[in-house]
Order: structure tokens, then C-alpha cells, then sequence
């Protein structure tokens, strides 16, 4: 039997038992005798409840779980790349140290979760509440536009080459941060401090917050301002 028949026959047995209401994950692989850890990787699992599962180091890469709960769950060094995770309820999950490159995230509940040292490479987090803990967080490339990081914590966090068109970061804490070739167009800077930020090459441009003596602060640190 092939890798693909494989995944194809276990992604109709999760809809058997989903269709009798068998919608826990844990439960749903004990049933099958699967490892949750290991076994669920390039699955869909749209419609599975994970909420506050022990799921540290576990394999989902390639994974669909849009729209799931995963309120409280630890998914700890978890790899996850490549996973759809839009619109999913990840407040107060444990992600710090996973790996979510390229991981759909947009319009994803962050609140209070736990990035710290997540892989966020090229991730995107369009429209995803992210008022929570980043800090070194690597968010290089990812698509952060329109997203709400008002009071985030992100000292030390890699945020170079990021869209951030549109973003609140209203209160964040950005000490230490690179954002270097970053997109800050139209993004709100109110209460932000970037007097410790790599704004290298960075496009800001019709940002509430900067004053003008601010702008030509940062200009002459390497920003460029297209308002």
C-alpha cells in the first residue's frame, strides 16, 4: 500500500468516526490505534477538537486543522510546516520552539499563546490576533499585514523582510527587534518605542504615532518613509 492510499484510507476512517461524533483527538486516535504524535501528518483534520491536548513535538506538517479548537494545547517543538491553521482558537497554546514555516495562520486566535522561539519563516499571520509572547521569535518573511500585536511582547524577535502594512503595534515591545526591510506602510506606531529597533531599509509611510521630528530620526537611521 502506497504513503498516499495510506493517508487517503485514514482520512476516511477520521470522517467515519467524526460523522458519529467521535471528535476528540485523542480519543479519535486511540480508536484507531494511531499515534497522535506521529501518525496525523498531511491529514485533514478540519472538524477535530484538540482542545488542551499534550501534544509537545508532534508531527502535523502539511496538516489541515483550519478552524479548529485548539485552546490550550500544548503543541511544544510541534513541527508544523506547511499546516493550515486559519482560523483556528490558539489562545493559551504552548507553540514556543515549534516549527511553523510557511504555516497558514491568517485570521488565527493567538491571544496569550506562547511563541517564544517559533519558527514563523514565511509564515502567514494575516489578520491573526497576536497580542502574546514572542519574544526571539523568527518572523522573517512572514505576512503579518493587518495583524493586531497591540501590547505584544517581542523583544529580540527576527521580523526582517515582514509585511506589516496595516499592523497594530500600538504598546508593543520591540526592543532588540530587526526589522530590517520590513513593510511598516500604514501600520500604527502609537507608544512604541523603536529607539532599539534595526530599521534598516525599512518602508514605513502614513503611520499614526511618528512625529515629524520621529521620521527624520529614523530616516537617518536607514528608513525610508514613502507617505
Amino acid at each position: 500500500m502506497t504513503n498516499e492510499q495510506s493517508r487517503l484510507d485514514l482520512q476516511t476512517e477520521i470522517q467515519r468516526l467524526i460523522e458519529v461524533g467521535i471528535n476528540d483527538f485523542l480519543e479519535l486516535a486511540r480508536v484507531l490505534g494511531r499515534n497522535p504524535l506521529a501518525d496525523f501528518a498531511g491529514v485533514n483534520l478540519r472538524g477535530v477538537n484538540f482542545n488542551g491536548a499534550d501534544l509537545r513535538g508532534a508531527d502535523f506538517h502539511g496538516s489541515d486543522l483550519g478552524g479548529n479548537n485548539l485552546h490550550l494545547v500544548n503543541l511544544k517543538q510541534a513541527y508544523l510546516m506547511d499546516a493550515i491553521l486559519s482560523g483556528t482558537d490558539l489562545v493559551y497554546a504552548d507553540l514556543s520552539g515549534a516549527n511553523l514555516c510557511g504555516t497558514d495562520l491568517s485570521d488565527a486566535s493567538l491571544i496569550n499563546a506562547n511563541l517564544r522561539d517559533a519558527d514563523l519563516r514565511g509564515a502567514n499571520l494575516s489578520r491573526a490576533d497576536l497580542r502574546t509572547m514572542l519574544p526571539r521569535a523568527n518572523l522573517s518573511g512572514a505576512n503579518l499585514s493587518n495583524a493586531d500585536l497591540s501590547s505584544a511582547y517581542l523583544p529580540n524577535a527576527n521580523l526582517c523582510g515582514a509585511n506589516l502594512c496595516g499592523a497594530n503595534l500600538q504598546q508593543a515591545d520591540l526592543s532588540g527587534v530587526n526589522l530590517s526591510n520590513a513593510n511598516l506602510k500604514e501600520a500604527n506606531l502609537k507608544h512604541v518605542d523603536l529607539t532599539m529597533v534595526n530599521i534598516e531599509n525599512a518602508c514605513f509611510g502614513q503611520n499614526s504615532g511618528l512625529s515629524e521630528i520621529r521620521k527624520v530620526e529614523l530616516i537617518g537611521r536607514g528608513a525610508i518613509f514613502k507617505d
